[in-house]
């Protein structure tokens, strides 16, 4: 298999890296915007290429994985599909555009494409998404963030709520920093009935998410302290090898969970 990652940031490597060691994966092209990156990271891996046109690349492999940002997954996302290649996105905050959402959906039906969704950074995406086929009242995410992970230059003396209402407009504020409030709405209650709070708290290291939920099937809470990736604070470690899981498991007859 060939694969073409858009995106050459920390999540970008880290999955480049990991695929020196996959027998399935021949090939790894790369495009981002900034030519120096690019020149770099295709450098940096004995599979790795880098390309300057989406429609060489695209003749070129069989699957797609998106790791740039949400503008690159609306720029590039349709015309991946468009020519019956599947895609693994990790920027999930763009679907909370529903005219984005329905376009790349009626596009992966048309073509008979898949799109993959990562759990990202968090766990219990699967409990949710079962617990949604039955009656599912409430989803809530609380997220606990450093300074730095939330990109603010003021240091607050103690933990301030700097965001507190529906998913759908947490996202537009942070685009950068919460896509697991995306994935959660997409499994769940969707995007405005699940509630979110942002807190910006000095006193933590970690990306701090608790996730509760409550419906026939009864009530969950998950707590997740994750690392914050050492080259970019406001992805978490678990991200990338969430990319890296999906990508093994396209590849693996046996499938467990989501």
């Amino acid at each position: 298999m060939n694969i073409l990652i858009i995106g050459c940031g920390f999540i970008g490597n880290t999955i480049a890296k990991a695929a020196e060691d996959m027998e399935t994966i021949e090939k790894v092209y790369f495009m981002d915007k900034h030519r120096e990156k690019l020149e770099k990271t295709s450098s940096t891996y004995s599979k790795s290429e880098m390309s300057c046109n989406l429609s060489d690349a695209l003749n070129k492999v069989d699957l797609v994985i998106e790791a740039a940002s949400q503008e690159a997954l609306m720029e590039f996302g349709i015309q991946v599909l468009n020519e019956g290649k599947d895609l693994i996105m990790l920027s999930v905050g763009a679907l909370h555009n529903e005219k984005f959402t329905r376009k790349l959906l009626d596009t992966a039906m048309e073509k008979g494409a898949k799109v993959c969704i990562p759990s990202g950074a968090i766990g219990g995406l699967d409990a949710i998404k079962s617990a949604q086929c039955g009656e599912l009242r409430k989803v809530t995410l609380e997220t606990r963030k450093s300074m730095t992970s939330l990109g603010m230059e003021q240091i607050p003396e103690k933990p301030v709520v700097v965001f507190e209402g529906p998913a759908s407009l947490a996202i537009k504020r942070f685009p950068k920093n919460i896509n697991i409030a995306a994935s959660i709405s997409l499994v769940g209650l969707g995007f405005e009935r699940t509630k979110v709070k942002i807190i910006l708290d000095p006193s933590v290291k970690k990306n701090i998410h608790t996730i509760t939920a409550e419906g026939d099937f009864g009530s969950m809470t998950m707590i997740m302290e994750n690392n914050p990736a050492p080259e970019n604070p406001r992805t978490s470690q678990l991200a990338a090898l969430s990319a890296i899981s999906t990508l093994k498991q396209i590849t693996n007859p046996i499938h467990v969970g989501v």
